[in-house]
C-alpha cells in the first residue's frame, strides 16, 4: 500500500506541474522590466518535481467566453508534459532495477486507453514535448540576453522597459500552434468519439486542476499610495518592511 500511495503522489504532483513550468523561466528573466514581456512566452522549467496547479494566459491571446476557463493550449501542454514526465521517471526506476509497470500504465489505466491508443498517446506527447522544448530553449536563448543587459531586474533610472521582441511574439504564437496540432493529431488518429471521451477525462481531471493567473493585476501600494504594476514582488517587500 506504502509503495502505490508514493507512486500515486507522484502522478499527482506531476499533473500539477506543467502549467508553473510554462511561466517561470520567462517570468524571472523579465522580472522589472514590462507584465508584457513576462506574459507573452514562457520557456518550460527544468525542475518538473515541484506541484502547483497554476497556468496563464498569453496578453496577447483571445480571451475564452469564461474568463476563468483555462485556454486549450495550456491544458494540452500540461497532459504532454505530464506523459512524458511519467515516461522519464519510469526509465529512471527501470535503470534502478525498480518495477515501472504503474508509471508507464498510467494513462491506460486511468483514461481507460488501450494498447493502441496508448502508443498513439506515446508518439503524440513525445513529438509535441520535443517540438515546445526545443522552441523554449531558443526564447530563453533571447530572454537571457534581455535580462543581461538588466542586472536584479532592474530599469536604470528614468529609462523606459525595452520593447517585447517580435521574435517572441511569434515564437508564442508557434508554440500554441504546435500544442494544438498535437491534439488534433490525436482527434485524427483516435476517431471523433474515442477523442471525445478522452478528452472528457483531460478535462475533468486535468483542466479542472488548474488555475489562471493574472500577472497584469495591480501591486500592492507603497505607502505613499503609489501603485507598482511593474516589477518583482520582492522589491516591494523589500520596502513594506
Amino acid at each position: 500500500m506504502k509503495k502505490k500511495s508514493v507512486i500515486a503522489l507522484l502522478c499527482m504532483m506531476a499533473l500539477a506541474t506543467g502549467a508553473l513550468a510554462f511561466s517561470r523561466q520567462t517570468r524571472s528573466a523579465l522580472s522589472g522590466l514590462t507584465d508584457t514581456a513576462k506574459n507573452i512566452f514562457s520557456a518550460p522549467s527544468q525542475n518538473t518535481s515541484t506541484p502547483t496547479a497554476a497556468t496563464q494566459r498569453p496578453t496577447n491571446a483571445p480571451a475564452s467566453a469564461n474568463e476563468g476557463e483555462i485556454a486549450q493550449f495550456a491544458v494540452y501542454r500540461q497532459l504532454f508534459r505530464h506523459f512524458v514526465f511519467l515516461k522519464e521517471k519510469a526509465a529512471e526506476k527501470e535503470q534502478r532495477g525498480e518495477d515501472s509497470s504503474s508509471l508507464r500504465s498510467f494513462y491506460k489505466r486511468q483514461a481507460k486507453l488501450d494498447d493502441k491508443q496508448v502508443l498513439i498517446l506515446d508518439q503524440v506527447a513525445t513529438e509535441t514535448d520535443d517540438a515546445v522544448k526545443k522552441l523554449d530553449e531558443k526564447a530563453k536563448k533571447i530572454t537571457d540576453k534581455i535580462r543581461a543587459k538588466y542586472p536584479e531586474g532592474k530599469l536604470p533610472k528614468g529609462e523606459q522597459p525595452p520593447p517585447l521582441p517580435e521574435e517572441l511574439k511569434v515564437m508564442q504564437k508557434q508554440r500554441t500552434a504546435i500544442i494544438l496540432h498535437g491534439r488534433d493529431r490525436l482527434r485524427e488518429s483516435l476517431g471523433e468519439q474515442e477523442f471525445q471521451r478522452f478528452n472528457e477525462y483531460v478535462q475533468h481531471n486535468i483542466a479542472s486542476r488548474m488555475k489562471p493567473i493574472n500577472f497584469n493585476r495591480p501591486r500592492p501600494a507603497f505607502p505613499s499610495g503609489l501603485e507598482l504594476n511593474v516589477g518583482p514582488r520582492k522589491h516591494q517587500d523589500k520596502v513594506d518592511k
